[in-house]
């Protein structure tokens, strides 16, 4: 506020530009001069600091538009042979840009967080695996962006992606009957979107 003295420390990363412990300013934070440029999702916390006393913690979530529709799903494993270790999810960006993944998260089927930085260019892939070990051993040479907690159903369920706002990316139900393809259910094969854009919770999408 105008008139009010001390230093405006601040971060970037989700941490508190206060040290916890020492209450001096967190190596972390940065002294507000200017404008800050972000280039996805970004928390910012906040303490004015006068002499050694710093103020309550102020903290908000910006974002940057990230064309989130151009990010589908494209390949499901999840009842392989070999068991869960194998599971995995496949995603690409079927879009002209990047697309920002930073804070996004799975909710249902399985829970991963995208770190702060994360992303997928123009026409790339991301693959989240069950197992970092086991699905190298099966895939050589494939790359993986994590590893997720809990496991894809074998009999079916929803999965849903959440931006860092919490709004919804994509959800979808899969199941193992009902019309969807057999093959996938402990046959050795995965499901695979046959046309991009089609609708995930039409069995004949797959």
């Amino acid at each position: 506020p105008a008139d009010t003295s001390g230093v405006i420390y601040y971060t970037l990363n989700g941490s508190d530009p206060r040290d916890f412990g020492t209450g001096t300013v967190s190596p972390a934070a940065h002294d507000y001069s200017g404008s800050i440029t972000i280039d996805g999702p970004t928390v910012v916390k906040a303490r004015i600091r006068l002499d050694s006393a710093s103020s309550a913690l102020t903290e908000a979530v910006f974002s940057v538009p990230s064309h989130y529709d151009a990010l589908q799903v494209t390949e499901l494993m999840y009842n392989p042979v070999g068991g869960r270790a194998l599971e995995f999810i496949e995603m690409r960006n079927f879009g002209t840009t990047v697309v920002a993944l930073s804070g996004a998260a799975f909710v249902d089927g399985i829970e991963f967080e995208f770190p702060t930085g994360s992303s997928v260019a123009a026409g790339d892939f991301v693959v989240l695996v069950s197992d970092g070990e086991r699905f190298s051993e099966r895939y050589p040479g494939v790359s993986f962006a994590g590893v997720y907690s809990g496991a894809l159903s074998n009999s079916g369920e929803r999965v849903t992606l959440v931006d860092i706002l919490v709004n919804e990316i994509f959800s979808f139900h899969y199941d193992d009957d009902n019309g969807w393809p057999i093959s996938a259910d402990g046959f050795g094969s995965s499901l695979v979107v046959d046309v991009p854009g089609s609708k995930l919770n039409d069995p004949r999408s797959w």
